[in-house]
């Protein structure tokens, strides 16, 4: 995350193309698994981290209001992005877009005994 902002300094890139680095390289990074773990409580870990980023990005206080940076920027927080790779997951396991018949009967297994 620091070295994206490091480089993105260096050469002098734009607000808007250095989101889109953090779209494109952190956030994949972040999210990795949100569909099966996503209903844990440690997305707020997550959000800091986006968050974190961006006040950098901006130079901005830590103790600038977080509803200010995400009006500023146009950007949701991370639980959205976090729940709809969810929903999606699920659509996609519900209405048979997995393949491979022994993956999804051993999806199903797992999910009975965790629950």
């Amino acid at each position: 995350m620091y070295e994206v902002l490091k480089i993105g300094r260096m050469y002098k890139l734009s607000i808007k193309c250095l989101l889109d680095v953090f779209d494109k390289m952190i956030k994949p990074i972040l999210l990795y698994g949100s569909e099966i773990w996503g209903f844990s409580k440690n997305i707020d870990c997550l959000e800091k981290i986006q968050l974190r980023f961006c006040k950098l990005l901006l130079k901005l206080k830590s103790s600038t209001p977080n509803y200010m940076i995400y009006g500023e920027l146009g950007r949701f927080p991370i639980e959205i992005d976090i729940k709809i790779r969810m929903v999606s997951f699920w659509a996609r396991f519900q209405y048979g877009c997995f393949e491979s018949f022994p993956f999804r009967q051993n999806f199903v297994i797992f999910v009975r005994q965790i629950t």
